[in-house]
């Protein structure tokens, strides 16, 4: 055999020429997953590996080569292809191809393609998965304002939101594409967030939630501001009634209380007393009125006085009686005067 019929007998995979083996790869179909993957993995030219991974489908061969080349040209694009499986980007990807290749993205710790997944991946399935590999509070609100898949998107916004990331959470309100997303973040901003959604978001529906929001919170602000208006002025009346009814059984018990008042009650007049004159012969007290009658000249004749009880004028039998009486009375009060003299 001549050296020439050598050459002749080897595949194109194997040619010395890397132009050879290029244009061969070029024409082969992308169902020649053997040979592709041989090539990718044994190619001693960086290029030619490189071109075959670009054109391999096959899941288990490209996370194998993105494990081991030592190229870092070669390594990316297995990366960049299990990406483009993972989000159906060739067509006859099936679920499970997709899936194997979140997976093996996962194990190769890339997590932008993981977040690029489940952003872009119209498979619930394989975006959710995806999703469960992504931490970034930013990749999350991106899924979440982006997100080919509702149920990725949703399960973000609820990422975000049991963070309590109100940044991303905003965001989504923002610029979220989606109604169900930006809506409901707009559930989840503060009154100052809410204000600014109002103004300047470009999501029409989060607009229009945001402003019904707001005007709920005014009404109710409203409301609870004249419950409390009324409850201080019926606390005020209370209040009142209680110190008026205070006062009052206050001024009923000093009325009816037995116990002396503190009012100084006026002393009762003393009895008139007749002033008293002292014999100085004697040691008896003798009545004014004798010591006036002594002083007075003797007289014999008394003057008849006529004496009328009250009630008894114009009786004329009791008449002289009674001035007898004041005759004889009158005498003797001049002799008892004329002895002491």
């Amino acid at each position: 055999m001549t050296l020439l019929d050598r050459f002749r007998s080897q595949p194109p995979q194997k040619h010395p020429d890397a132009t050879v083996r290029l244009a061969y790869l070029a024409g082969l179909s992308i169902d020649d997953r053997a040979v592709i993957a041989a090539m990718a993995r044994e190619d001693g030219d960086v290029r030619v590996r490189r071109a075959a991974v670009e054109k391999l489908l096959d899941v288990e061969a490209l996370g194998a080569i993105a494990r081991s080349d030592t190229e870092e040209s070669v390594l990316s694009a297995a990366i960049t292809m299990l990406r483009d499986i993972a989000v159906e980007a060739f067509e006859g990807v099936t679920e499970g191809d997709s899936l194997h290749a979140v997976d093996l993205l996962h194990s190769l710790a890339d997590a932008r393609g993981l977040a690029q997944t489940a952003r872009g991946a119209t498979r619930e399935a394989v975006a959710v998965r995806a999703l469960a590999h992504v931490d970034d509070g930013r990749m999350l609100g991106s899924i979440a304002r982006h997100g080919a898949a509702a149920t990725a998107r949703m399960r973000a916004l609820g990422v975000l939101r049991d963070r309590g990331d109100a940044a991303e959470l905003l965001a989504v309100a923002m610029s979220g594409e989606y109604k169900e997303t930006a809506a409901g973040a707009v559930e989840l901003l503060a009154r100052r967030d809410l204000e600014q959604v109002a103004l300047r978001s470009r999501n029409k529906n989060a607009v229009k939630r945001a402003r019904a929001i707001l005007r709920e919170q005014d009404e109710q602000a409203a409301r609870e501001a004249a419950e409390q208006a009324a409850a201080a002025a019926e606390a005020t009346r209370a209040a009142a009634a209680a110190h008026a009814q205070e006062v009052l059984l206050m001024s009923t018990d000093a009325l009816i209380d037995p116990s002396p008042s503190s009012v100084p009650t006026p002393a009762a007049p003393e009895a008139e007393t007749q002033p008293v004159a002292v014999d100085v012969l004697s040691t008896e007290p003798v009545p004014a009125a004798e010591v006036v009658s002594a002083a007075a000249p003797a007289t014999t004749e008394i003057a008849d006085v006529t004496v009328v009880p009250e009630g008894a004028a114009g009786s004329e039998a009791e008449g002289p009686e009674t001035a007898s009486a004041a005759e004889t009375t009158a005498a003797a009060a001049a002799a008892e005067s004329a002895d002491a003299a």
